[in-house]
């Protein structure tokens, strides 16, 4: 009987930690956060490598998601130039000997080096 009651104690308290290693994962899922320093519960190192590890994610993908923006907003610029070289193109005072293709055209060599090869105002 005596063995029982210490086995009942034990597994009492296993079951606490275990409630509290429980919490704190849901508190730090819901915070996204991985710092657990204020939690009262100390997570095993397992634990606590795998939300360093989400962590580091986490930052990982919002930086490639603002990339991604800036990339995007690159090629609109790009295309956008690509129609106006276009456009310029068609309406110069000379007509072009061939139809332009702007794949084959770097736009951004000519912001680089101005564009005091144009002829007339446009």
């Amino acid at each position: 009987m005596f063995f029982d009651l210490i086995q009942v104690k034990k597994l009492q308290q296993q079951l606490q930690e275990e409630i509290s290693v429980h919490l704190a994962l849901a508190s730090a899922v819901e915070q996204s956060d991985s710092s657990l320093s204020n939690s009262p519960c100390q997570l095993p190192d397992k634990g606590q490598e795998l939300l360093d590890s989400i962590a580091i994610l986490e930052i990982t993908v919002s930086k490639l998601e603002q990339e991604s923006v800036a990339l995007q907003y690159q090629l609109s610029q790009e295309r956008n130039e690509c129609r106006l070289a276009e456009y310029h193109l068609t309406h110069l005072p000379y007509p072009a000997s061939s139809p332009f293709d702007c794949s084959q055209f770097n736009f951004t060599e000519m912001s680089m080096h101005g564009e005091s090869g144009r002829e007339g105002g446009g």
